[in-house]
C-alpha cells in the first residue's frame, strides 16, 4: 500500500513519524525534568527568602538580649513595684502615696479602703478603693501621677460625677457657682510575694 506513494512522499512520512516519536519521547522524558527544575527553582527562591528573614532576626537578637538584661536587672531592683514587707504595709504605703497626690493636686481625700490582695504567680496584686473631690485640675493631677509616677499602677475602675457648689465672693456680690468633681476609683499595683502560693 505504501508502494503507491512516490518515494519522496514515503520519505516525508517516515521523517514525520520519526519526528513524532522523538517528540513523544522528548515530552515524556524532558517535561518531568523541566517541571522538577521549576519546582527546585521555586524552592530555592523560597529558602532564600526564609534565609533573609532569619538573618534579619539574628541581627535583632543582640538589641533584644540587651533590653532583656535591662528589664531583668530592673525586675531584680523592684523598680515600678510597691514597697512593703507585707501586703498590708504595701497597701498602707499605696494609701499614703495616693493621699499625697490628692493633696498636692488640690483635692480633698474623702475615703480610702484596702481591697483584699490576690496572688498572680510570683507577684501579689495590691489595691485600694478611694474617693476624693476636687476640680478638673485635681483630677488631672492625680491621673498624671498615676500614669507617670515611679510606681507602676493600674486604674481598675474610675467614676466621675460633677456637683455644683455655691459660694459668695464678697458681701454684696452675687454667689459664684463652682463645678466640683466627685471621683471614685480603684487602683492597684504589684509587689513581689514572699513565697509562691
Amino acid at each position: 500500500m505504501l508502494n503507491r506513494f512516490p518515494l519522496l512522499a514515503r520519505r516525508a512520512l517516515a521523517l514525520a513519524i520519526l519526528i513524532a516519536v522523538i517528540g513523544v519521547i522528548g515530552a515524556v522524558t524532558l517535561l518531568p525534568v523541566l517541571n522538577r527544575s521549576a519546582e527546585y527553582d521555586e524552592s530555592i527562591d523560597n529558602l532564600g527568602f526564609q534565609l533573609q528573614r532569619y538573618l534579619r532576626l539574628v541581627d535583632q537578637e543582640a538589641p533584644l538580649q540587651k533590653r532583656l538584661s535591662q528589664l531583668t536587672s530592673q525586675d531584680r531592683q523592684g523598680e515600678g513595684l510597691l514597697a512593703g514587707e507585707s501586703d498590708a504595709i504595701a497597701a498602707a504605703n499605696l494609701q499614703a502615696l495616693f493621699k499625697q497626690w490628692v493633696q498636692e493636686a488640690g483635692g480633698r481625700l474623702e475615703s480610702t479602703q484596702i481591697i483584699p490582695s490576690s496572688t498572680e504567680g510570683v507577684m501579689e496584686r495590691i489595691g485600694i478603693r478611694a474617693q476624693f473631690s476636687g476640680d478638673i485640675g485635681a483630677l488631672q493631677g492625680v491621673l498624671f501621677e498615676l500614669e507617670f509616677g515611679e510606681t507602676m499602677l493600674f486604674v481598675d475602675r474610675l467614676e466621675v460625677r460633677s456637683k455644683r457648689s455655691r459660694r459668695r465672693t464678697r458681701q454684696n456680690e452675687p454667689t459664684v457657682s463652682d463645678t466640683l468633681l466627685s471621683v471614685s476609683l480603684e487602683i492597684s499595683g504589684y509587689r513581689h510575694s514572699e513565697e509562691p502560693k
